[in-house]
């Protein structure tokens, strides 16, 4: 198994295993095909690369532990089902040291975004104020989509919701987000085209 592969496509709905016989190569495709993908989700957590290393090892040797338990009844879809064990993990990790989970904003990232649309650093920094204010449960659904790159069926298969609430719900997040960077904006003398650009867009 490679722990260097490159991430897949976002249209990627995961390995489904035709027969329980070949759950463990599943297991194994889903690491060498998603180790990254899955590492940064982790990382983006904990903030720490051997930590996140850790706790991605531990995901899938519990998978593959556990691996007579995957059924339908987890979407289908094994790479959701591991993504599932990765969340659990790290909220393990934080409750093991009786501290609230964060989520970290990827600021290089966001960086990157608004220099491809010619937005001046003010603007780019008051995003990312405003993405730290957001509730826990809003900035992980946009971490999850923007910063982690799953797919709504990923998401689905994580959280047991479907994918037609999980997309009202996004909508509604970056329309409160436009709404917010819009009223500080105004108030900073800021340009106002990043909050309309969100509200229509997404990032």
């Amino acid at each position: 198994m490679n722990a260097l592969s490159t991430q897949s496509s976002n249209n990627d709905k995961g390995i489904i295993p035709k027969q329980k016989t070949d759950i463990e190569a599943e297991i194994g495709e889903v690491y060498d095909r998603h180790y990254v993908e899955i590492f940064r989700f982790v990382y983006n957590r904990v903030d720490d690369k051997e930590t996140a290393a850790d706790i991605v090892g531990t995901t899938f040797l519990k998978a593959l532990k556990n691996s007579s338990k995957f059924t339908s009844r987890h979407s289908g879809a094994l790479k959701s089902w591991i993504f599932t064990i990765a969340s659990n993990e790290v909220l393990l990790h934080f409750r093991s040291r009786k501290v609230k989970a964060k989520y970290y904003v990827e600021m290089e990232k966001i960086k990157e975004w608004g220099q491809e649309e010619n937005f001046g650093e003010d603007s780019v920094a008051l995003l990312v104020e405003c993405l730290e204010q957001l509730p826990d449960q809003d900035y992980e659904l946009i971490q999850w989509k923007y910063f982690d790159h799953l797919s709504f069926a990923d998401i689905a298969g994580i959280t047991g919701k479907t994918e037609e609430s999980l997309r009202i719900a996004l909508f509604r997040i970056r329309k409160k987000l436009a709404s917010t960077l819009l009223n500080l904006s105004k108030s900073r003398g800021i340009e106002i085209l990043l909050a309309i650009t969100i509200l229509i867009f997404a990032f």
